[in-house]
């Protein structure tokens, strides 16, 4: 963008953006610092920048983090950052690739193309372009590819949703029915403090109490990912909102958010149109928590919301024990159904 023909409004956020990119990039990496996660380096091997897509993309590549002591295969789970769409990255978020990890999880963390540069529907595309690259290759990395969880916060919060109705809502998006027609085996979605309806946000501008630089950060993230543009899978609340039916069952869900956080409402919609649509959900409020604070993991709050996740996990997906020779006969279908619950 040349800064002489910008708008002073259209150049304050972009300046605006860029202070925040730089600020958060230096406090989320800067958290490696923080001796509470030391240990968990030492439990987990992580394999960095695979490409998933086109090489000459910097974006196009993910990293991959595994138990080191696991024996047998474990759940995927693929994890999208966030960050409106605009900032931060797989790097940025490296906390919940450890975390889950150490739980026994393989856990596969993907960068996508940022709106600053490309808008609606590219990270959308990348990220279905990704979840591919796993399905076809998550075994290799000792992943349980009949079990997935898919995950993401904010701006990932909004593509695990689009990801998941990709995936049970056969649409006219050609990226959309390629995800549709691999039929992932998403057992679990946690879309959490997303912006589920990125074209409208003057339902959170024309809020009294909300500062002039919220007000401006929220513009900012409508403006820059979808250029105006509207599409059912950049507003995903709005397809579960109606009353079109899936073709296939939407899995269970569990979500969280601060009551500071300023896009709450769109959680408090997400519980309501799942609990209209008879899914099974875990909706949790914290009072006075702001947004994303789960991140933070060695605070009170964000320890708490990472055990409720993990149980939630829990009853939805299950650890293969390695065969020996003597079972290598047996069929999968042996252990227990995903909806059960069962232990590690």
């Amino acid at each position: 963008m040349d800064p002489s023909t910008a708008s002073p409004l259209t150049f304050s956020q972009s300046f605006a953006t860029s202070v925040m990119s730089v600020f958060l990039n230096t406090v989320l990496q800067g958290m490696k610092l923080h001796p509470y996660t030391w240990k968990w380096w030492k439990e987990v091997t992580v394999t960095k920048n695979v490409c998933y897509g086109d090489p000459d993309i910097q974006e196009h590549y993910l990293d991959i983090y595994s138990p080191k002591n696991k024996s047998g295969t474990s759940p995927v789970v693929f994890y999208i950052h966030g960050g409106g769409f605009s900032i931060l990255s797989k790097d940025t978020h490296w906390m919940v690739g450890l975390l889950l990890a150490r739980q026994g999880y393989t856990v596969f963390s993907i960068n996508y193309r940022l709106a600053s540069k490309a808008p609606f529907p590219a990270a959308l595309h990348d990220t279905f372009r990704a979840a591919a690259w796993v399905h076809d290759h998550a075994e290799e990395y000792g992943a349980d590819n009949a079990q997935w969880l898919v995950s993401g916060e904010s701006a990932g919060g909004n593509l695990s949703l689009s990801l998941c109705i990709a995936s049970c809502f056969p649409l006219g998006d050609k990226a959309a029915k390629d995800i549709f027609h691999r039929n992932i085996p998403i057992r679990i979605v946690i879309p959490a403090c997303g912006m589920l309806q990125v074209s409208n946000p003057q339902r959170y501008t024309q809020k009294e109490k909300l500062s002039w630089l919220l007000r401006s950060r929220i513009m900012a993230v409508s403006k820059r990912y979808l250029c105006g543009q509207k599409h059912p899978l950049a507003d995903p609340i709005l397809l579960l909102e109606s009353g079109l039916p899936p073709k296939r069952p939407l899995p269970p869900m569990m979500s969280f958010v601060g009551t500071k956080d300023p896009i709450l409402d769109d959680t408090r919609r997400l519980e309501a149109a799942l609990r209209k649509r008879d899914v099974p959900h875990e909706v949790i409020y914290y009072p006075k928590a702001i947004h994303a604070f789960h991140l933070v993991v060695w605070t009170k709050n964000a320890q708490d919301c990472w055990k409720k996740q993990l149980d939630f996990i829990d009853r939805y997906l299950f650890f293969q024990p390695e065969l020996t020779d003597q079972d290598d006969t047996e069929s999968t279908e042996s252990f227990p159904q995903p909806e059960h619950q069962t232990q590690k």
